[in-house]
């Protein structure tokens, strides 16, 4: 099975694109009375991913399509308030981002 951004891969679980960690890599969203957000490697690290966003990390394969990827999902988990699970962040790995300005911020807790 090819998996496309925006596919429901079971029910309730969408696909979504995030090139450029590495080729094929996707973000999941399981929908219900409220969006969680399987991150992947999109973000990486709890403080950096969210303050600088357009920061090049070692391990993207494409760093400019992999910029591109987090500063759209930052923003938009900020916009849709989507709850992130992180499987780098730090315990909980549970979240959400929030906007300063015309920053971010993630912000921890674990309900």
């Amino acid at each position: 099975m090819t998996v496309k951004d925006k596919d429901e891969v079971l029910p309730g679980i969408h696909a979504i694109a995030m090139p450029g960690h590495t080729p094929g890599h996707f973000s999941y969203a399981l929908t219900g009375s409220e969006t969680l957000v399987v991150t992947g490697d999109v973000v990486t690290n709890e403080i950096v991913s969210f303050e600088h966003p357009a920061w090049r990390f070692g391990n993207d394969t494409d760093k400019q399509a992999a910029i591109a990827s987090r500063q759209r999902f930052v923003d938009r988990s900020a916009t849709d308030r989507f709850r992130l699970l992180g499987y780098h962040f730090a315990y909980p790995g549970l979240g959400a981002v929030e906007r300063i300005g015309s920053a971010f911020r993630f912000v921890a807790n674990a309900q």
